[in-house]
């Protein structure tokens, strides 16, 4: 599954615009704060499917009891396999963007099917992240600007 957070997703159209004739050394800076805001988001999905408890049914597999997720709640933590493929990618190219990525099957836990009902962590996590990370990048993004406006 791929969730992409872009600037025009975070309303930071202004910034984007900015970035398109920018040097290729204040890109990557702004790149690198995306990236700190995808790792946030990540860190708060891993944390709902390893550390919340859940609500389900409760399975045995391979001789191990555990509790799986309820319709809503975020994946269970099983086997560990969605757990494990859950990660940040920095885009490349001339504009700077981050991928929050996880092993494709898991697109159906995450919006459901017409047999199951969802269960939800990355659209919750975003929601709930998304302001403190507009917020960081705005303000450090000025940072960068100024730095580099001075420059030239």
């Amino acid at each position: 599954m791929t969730v992409k957070v872009r600037a025009r997703t975070l309303n930071l159209t202004r910034l984007k615009r900015k970035l398109t004739q920018a040097p290729i050394e204040l890109r990557r800076e702004v790149a690198g704060l995306m990236v700190e805001g995808a790792t946030t988001i990540e860190e708060d999905v891993k944390r709902q499917i390893k550390d919340l408890p859940k609500t389900g049914r409760w399975y045995t597999r391979l001789r191990t009891r555990y509790q799986a997720s309820a319709p809503g709640e975020a994946p269970a933590y099983a086997s560990g396999s969605l757990f494990k493929t859950i990660q940040v990618k920095k885009g490349t190219g001339a504009k700077p963007n981050a991928r929050l990525i996880a092993d494709g099957v898991y697109r159906l836990m995450e919006f459901g099917t017409r047999l199951m009902a969802a269960r939800p962590a990355f659209l919750p996590a975003f929601n709930r992240n998304k302001q403190r990370i507009i917020d960081k990048v705005e303000r450090e993004s000025k940072g960068v600007f100024r730095k580099y406006g001075k420059k030239g």
